[in-house]
């Protein structure tokens, strides 16, 4: 691989209306810019839940950037 993160989103319609899920998609994209350089190359999958949109952005940030981490397995539980 050449040192990319490749993402995908899966947001679906229980997170809410296609306005509130196209939101949802943005702010992963933000975390996903952000993750570059501190997760492992590669292609991931986020998943999202209702409970995403009232996170807020750092913690969403933190939980994402852990989960990335762990799928990639860069740290251990």
């Amino acid at each position: 691989m050449d040192g990319s993160l490749y993402v995908a989103y899966a947001v679906p319609r229980r997170v809410g209306t296609a306005v509130e899920r196209n939101a949802c998609r943005r702010r992963l994209r933000a975390v996903a810019r952000e993750a570059v350089g501190v997760v492992p190359a590669g292609s991931y999958l986020i998943g999202a839940g209702p409970g995403v949109r009232n996170l807020p952005f750092q913690e969403l940030r933190r939980r994402v950037i852990e989960a990335m981490n762990r799928a990639a397995g860069g740290e251990k539980r």
